[in-house]
């Protein structure tokens, strides 16, 4: 019997603005949700102050530059960052490089 750890693999890209007309509904419902239970005070979260602030869309290009400490790797044909799940899911602190992320 031959068994893998889980990964966890992410891409990256440059986000922008997306057509919110289909997702118009949905990004109000999560920015007021967002607003009575984590920024009741407009202080606490400077950077969501529109429902276009909740999601952004990101490019097709994949940044290959270094995240996380770890070098870009191809999936399936996808450029992106893998990683070993439990890395990122039960470690309160991950050190790289001599490097605390």
């Amino acid at each position: 019997l031959l068994a893998a750890p889980p990964l966890l693999f992410q891409q990256r890209g440059e986000a922008h603005l997306c057509n919110r007309t289909a997702m118009q509904t949905f990004l109000q419902r999560q920015f007021d949700l967002l607003r009575e239970s984590h920024c009741i005070i407009a202080s606490d979260c400077p950077n969501t102050k529109s429902p276009a602030d909740i999601y952004k869309c990101k490019t097709q290009t994949a940044d290959v530059s270094r995240h996380f400490g770890l070098n870009a790797t191809t999936l399936q044909g996808a450029i992106g960052y893998a990683d070993f799940l439990y890395t990122m899911a039960d470690n309160d602190v991950i050190v790289r490089e001599e490097t605390v992320l």
